[in-house]
């Protein structure tokens, strides 16, 4: 993982964000509340001065940057097996979203450098790039042996924080889905 992404925090968040397993297999019956709460804290904060970056903001509540999502944002995803408002924020499944609104993509640092050095030598990302990022994303995710799941949805993060629109990140994330287990 790499901070490159990762954004300024107020002294109270960061407080929050040291005190957040995001590991749910590391929590039992006594520690998952107070997480779930912290968890909790963390987002309404972040949200309340606008420290989430847009994209990432979108990335939850868009149903156009859940391509697969069937029309349906990942909130929409939460709300529609039950969970509204603080229990959205308090589940054990919405801590990577945390991960991904403070952090950003979570790849290996070369595998992140070398791909915003290809997006960068693009210059404005046309549509005849696309099919090359594509190529390459997946290059990167098979010479670095990362998980084809994992590491599509991870481009199509790190597509998104270099300013792509959704399509042309989820044009990489299905190339990357391409990689042959």
């Amino acid at each position: 993982m790499t901070d490159t992404f990762t954004i300024a925090l107020e002294p109270e968040e960061q407080a929050l964000l040291d005190e957040l397993e995001f590991d749910v297999h590391k929590l039992d019956h006594d520690t998952f509340e107070p997480n779930a709460a912290r968890a909790r804290d963390l987002t309404k904060a972040l949200a309340a001065r606008g420290g989430i970056p847009e994209h990432r903001r979108r990335y939850f509540a868009d149903p156009d940057y859940h391509p697969g999502g069937r029309n349906k944002s990942r909130q929409q995803v939460f709300e529609r097996n039950g969970c509204r408002g603080d229990q959205i924020l308090m589940h054990a499944h919405f801590l990577p979203h945390i991960r991904y609104f403070v952090h950003g993509p979570d790849l290996p640092e070369a595998v992140t450098t070398r791909f915003v050095e290809a997006v960068k030598d693009c210059g404005m990302v046309t549509s005849s790039d696309v099919v090359p990022l594509g190529n390459f994303a997946r290059k990167l995710a098979r010479d670095f042996r990362l998980q084809k799941y994992e590491a599509s949805e991870e481009f199509f993060k790190l597509a998104l924080e270099l300013s792509l629109r959704p399509y042309v990140a989820d044009s990489i994330r299905r190339a990357v889905l391409q990689l042959r287990s």
